[in-house]
């Protein structure tokens, strides 16, 4: 028994759907709620009332129980379902008095009742109550709306920020195989900051700091920081200048209650004695010879006072090759796991005292602060500075020491689905106007960047043996699972550096390839690589082979997944031409 619902100009209060298999009930019922205001659809089953919601959307539903083919129980869930977010509500008409019968009508999605027989002026007060909280919901639904929206618009707008304020901070640090970072941001913009930078002397520093709290407040600092610190450092200024300076424009700046704790680390050329300040951090520490050596704060924050006076002044501490130095933000031993504890100096020792010599002790944090939070969203930000020592291995002149314009350094990082395709050397560099300085070179250096960009790929990111081609059938097995794990989901990153110093009549081209994954014994695999008793060639690593005849030097560092090549020539007729002579 289907109904027309009235003209636009009658339905005043919108369209009801009335479903019950009583014709005379129907009839009643359109006669009250067109009387109401209201244009009607009626039906004479639950399956019906549910084609007839999805098509006309209803403002109100009238739902006998008891109904052929679908009841009005399984018709409610249905349409409820339907509704979604929206709220439509549903009056059960029932003739049922039991308590068991109407605890299954609100069960079911239910809003209200109405007893048969029907009372009219009842009947008015529960249609007018269901209406005002149908417009509540509605209201609040679009409020609701309207608030995303504009949360959307706060988060997307923070997002860019970040991105413009993250590429300012960062695009003058200097990368350098030593250093390593692990930093985990409590909201969208991060208050700890990383600096890095090479020194004149050929060394260089590194400043780890924490503003207070997190977020835009907290890093807002951050860009007089950096200014500061590469301008001061590029100048050749002392560890305790670019501290005291640090400080009075920070004291000067920002409000009391915003200062900036900090640890600063400067290496001279040749990494054999290092400079240490620490202003308010957690402990910094030094890993030697399997001993643990903490260096605690020596000094209030940047910031607080105007002047620092004596405390400003950095320890000289004495290190050797291997040792690794971590500087370490509050928001590490602060982290809480889902019961609210914290994760504590003590584990944080122990967990640098069990990290193996040729592991990264960044990575035995990382894996330590995942297990207690859970994956847990932190309050504050939270970042780990590593710097191995004596690593440096690339004898490659500073930008002070050669000719500023043939001095450029060029970055990419690639991730996931993007690592399937190397970028374009010679598009990449004629991008940034430099093509100009390395042309007679490029083909070498290019041989360099694919060969270490592919041993990455291949063996860091999709873990491919070179030991699968010590058969003949090896070879095809090989690249046989190598397509097939590069058409698959690909998960993990490559970042490729290159830095161009001209001195003189001496040209030097710096390859740095670092990948994700879990690299090897990079210090076994070259004793053996080098070794006498080993027969060459080998079915394999015939591409590091000629990148070790073609460079000056190639060297890896860390747990195997970073490797550097140095590329010297003479101007003007390149490194081939001088070595034939």
């Amino acid at each position: 028994m289907d109904h027309e619902p009235m003209g636009d100009a009658e339905a005043e209060r919108g369209t009801a759907l009335v479903a019950d298999d009583e014709p005379a009930n129907c009839r009643l019922l359109e006669a009250m709620l067109q009387r109401e205001g209201f244009a009607v659809i009626s039906v004479s089953n639950g399956e019906e009332a549910v084609h007839q919601f999805q098509a006309s959307r209803p403002d109100i539903v009238l739902m006998d129980v008891m109904m052929p083919v679908m009841n009005g129980y399984q018709a409610t869930r249905e349409i409820k379902a339907l509704s979604g977010d929206v709220f439509t509500p549903v009056i059960f008409l029932t003739a049922l008095k039991d308590s068991e019968s109407l605890v299954r009508c609100t069960e079911s999605g239910g809003d209200d009742f109405l007893s048969k027989p029907f009372d009219f002026e009842i009947f008015k007060a529960r249609i007018r109550a269901m209406e005002r909280v149908r417009d509540l919901h509605r209201d609040l639904a679009q409020k609701h709306d309207h608030m995303q929206r504009l949360q959307e618009d706060l988060i997307r707008d923070h997002h860019l920020a970040e991105r413009i304020f993250s590429k300012a901070i960062s695009e003058r640090n200097s990368s350098d195989p030593r250093i390593h970072t692990l930093q985990r941001a409590a909201s969208t913009f991060c208050g700890d900051l990383v600096l890095t930078t090479t020194l004149p002397d050929g060394g260089f520093r590194v400043l780890a700091g924490d503003f207070t709290g997190h977020g835009l407040a907290a890093a807002i600092g951050a860009l007089p920081v950096s200014e500061i610190f590469h301008s001061m450092s590029q100048d050749g200024a002392s560890d305790q200048e670019l501290i005291m300076e640090l400080n009075h424009r920070l004291h000067s700046l920002l409000p009391p209650e915003l200062f900036m704790a900090a640890c600063l680390l400067s290496c001279p050329r040749g990494c054999r004695s290092m400079r240490l300040w620490n202003g308010g951090m957690p402990p910094a520490w030094l890993i030697s010879k399997g001993e643990l050596t903490a260096f605690a704060s020596q000094s209030l924050p940047l910031g607080v006072i105007p002047d620092l006076g004596t405390t400003a002044i950095p320890e000289r501490i004495h290190t050797e090759t291997g040792d690794r130095i971590l500087m370490i933000s509050d928001g590490l031993p602060e982290a809480e796991d889902r019961r609210g504890w914290m994760l504590g100096e003590q584990a944080i020792r122990g967990s640098l005292l069990g990290s193996t010599p040729l592991a990264s002790s960044l990575e035995a944090l990382e894996k330590l602060l995942d297990e207690h939070t859970g994956g847990q969203r932190q309050r504050d930000d939270i970042t780990v500075v590593e710097v191995t020592v004596g690593e440096d291995g690339t004898a490659l002149p500073t930008r002070s020491e050669c000719e500023h314009r043939h001095s450029w350094d060029w970055h990419v990082t690639l991730r996931n689905e993007q690592l399937r395709n190397m970028p374009d050397l010679e598009k990449s560099l004629q991008a940034i106007d430099v093509l100009e300085s390395i042309a007679p070179e490029l083909g070498a250096v290019r041989t360099i960047v694919s060969e270490l960009y592919n041993n990455a790929l291949d063996h860091g990111i999709l873990k491919l043996q070179s030991g699968m081609k010590s058969a003949p059938e090896g070879f095809e097995e090989y690249y046989l699972i190598r397509e097939a794990r590069l058409n698959a989901e690909i998960c993990g990153s490559i970042s490729i550096d290159i830095e161009h110093r001209r001195c003189q009549e001496q040209a030097y081209v710096a390859v740095t390839v670092t990948d994700s994954g879990p690299g090897f014994d990079h210090r076994e695999w070259e004793d053996d690589a080098t070794s006498e008793n080993v027969p060459f060639p080998r079915p394999w690593g015939r591409g590091i082979a000629m990148i070790r005849g073609l460079c000056q030097s190639l060297s890896y560092y860390g747990r195997g997944n970073r490797v550097t090549a140095i590329y010297s020539y003479d101007q003007p007729g390149g490194w081939r031409q001088s070595r034939k002579t």
